[in-house]
Formats: C-alpha cells, sequence, structure tokens
C-alpha cells in the first residue's frame, strides 16, 4: 500500500468528521459522528440504551481529543488528524489496519446517510505541538543582565523529523551583536539559528528549525542544553532554561 493512499484515505476520514467544511472537527461534530458510528459497531438501530450510549459517545470524544487535539483547543484540525494517524504508524501499527478500521467507520456512516464535507477550506498550515516556557538564565562569568521569556514549540511533522520553534523578547544583551542559539543533542551541537540585537541590547527571537524525529522537549529540558552564543567569536553569552509546560 503507498503512503499516498493512506494520507488520502485519512483526510477523506476527517472530511466526514468536519461536518460543515470549516477545516475542523468541533466537539459537537465529533460526537455526532461517533454517535452513529458506536451504533455501527452495536449493529441495532433501535432498542438502544440512549444513557450508555452517550456515555461511550462521550468518553470515546474525550479519548481522541486526549490524543489528537495538540494544541489543546478542543477543535481537531486536518493536519492534527493526519499527524495523530502517523504516529499511530511510527508506533507500531500498520497502515494496512488502519485503514480498514477507516473503511468500517466510512461505511458505517454512509450507511447512515453522512457524506464527505463539499469543500475542506485550505488554511495555512496549523502543526500540533508541544510548548515550552524558556527562561534565559545568565551563564557564568558573562557580562550584562540579561533576561527575557521565550516559547518553545516542539513540532511533529507529517512525514518525518520535529520542527522546533523558539519566538520572543530579550533585553540586556550585549548591544549590536548577533548571536547564535543551538543546543547540544547526542554529543553534537544543533544550530538553531540567528538573531540581532539593537543598540539597546534588545533582541527579538524568531527561530524555526527542522530536527531529528526523536527530538523531545524534554531532551531539550536538559540543564546547559540549550545556549546562546556570540555568532562572531563562539563565546557563551547565556543559558537557557527550558520549562517543560505540556506535551
Amino acid at each position: 500500500m503507498s503512503q499516498s493512499a493512506f494520507e488520502q484515505a485519512v483526510e477523506d476520514f476527517f472530511g466526514y468528521m468536519d461536518r460543515n467544511g470549516d477545516g475542523l472537527v468541533t466537539i459537537r461534530e465529533a460526537k455526532d459522528v461517533m454517535r452513529v458510528a458506536l451504533i455501527g459497531v452495536l449493529g441495532k438501530d433501535e432498542k438502544v440504551d440512549s444513557k450508555r450510549l452517550e456515555d461511550d459517545v462521550d468518553r470515546q470524544v474525550k479519548l481522541l481529543l486526549s490524543k489528537a487535539d495538540f494544541d489543546h483547543d478542543k477543535k481537531i484540525s486536518l493536519e492534527e488528524f493526519q499527524t495523530y494517524y502517523s504516529t499511530m504508524v511510527k508506533r507500531g501499527m500498520e497502515p494496512e489496519v488502519l485503514m480498514l478500521d477507516i473503511k468500517k467507520a466510512t461505511d458505517v456512516l454512509k450507511a447512515h446517510k453522512f457524506e464527505k464535507s463539499p469543500s475542506q477550506h485550505k488554511k495555512e498550515p496549523k502543526f500540533p505541538e508541544s510548548a515550552g516556557l524558556c527562561i534565559v538564565r545568565l551563564a557564568k562569568k558573562s557580562q550584562g543582565n540579561i533576561a527575557g521569556r521565550l516559547k518553545l514549540f516542539h513540532t511533529l511533522m507529517l512525514n518525518k523529523g520535529c520542527r522546533v520553534r523558539v519566538s520572543g523578547s530579550l533585553r540586556g544583551m550585549p548591544a549590536e551583536k548577533t548571536f547564535r542559539m543551538a543546543c547540544e543533542l547526542k554529543g553534537q551541537e544543533k544550530n538553531m539559528g540567528e538573531f540581532f540585537s539593537d543598540i539597546n541590547g534588545s533582541a527579538e527571537v524568531d527561530l524555526d528549525v527542522e530536527m531529528p524525529e526523536d527530538t523531545q522537549v524534554k531532551t531539550l529540558t536538559k540543564e546547559n542544553c540549550v545556549t546562546i552564543v556570540d555568532a562572531k567569536s563562539g563565546k557563551l553569552v547565556s543559558n537557557v532554561q527550558i520549562l517543560e509546560l505540556h506535551k
């Protein structure tokens, strides 16, 4: 089975769940689909215990959100849905088995007159992320009074690898200089990008770098893993302490 066939099946399944075609599956839409799917699994459209059914629907939707709602906005985007399935494949699930489950679910939905949403509005990619708060910690023997808070986002990519983005503001930096942020992974330094300070020693940081797929937020939280150095001299300017907020 080709990767494109699997990805198309996932996208088609999302189309059945995205009832109004706005590119997002809400809790209500997920419940509507899950309710019909569970009835189909039970194999009886009449004499269903309504309370038990709704309890099962609530439980299944909460489970889905816990695994696929990466940005915790109580909605699931197509990108999040795709990553949810690609993560299962990476963990050892066979794509053929997942496609069979998808087919069974869509067959039940079709039998109950569900149709795939006519249009899924294309939005800017909204990647599932694990976020952390980075606090700049002054390195020993460094000059100045560097302070600031940066937000770090760890993003799983659909095919392979991950993306790490760091953004925010710093102050108290040496003025009018170029700096490089880097992290140490498996004993090797990984360049995360450069940023600049102005005449007042302030700097706006907005870095985006692809990382190996096994890079996790908890890896980056290790002491002295992420550093800021002078891009010209390579001298350490400060460490970056990362406090993990959620996965």
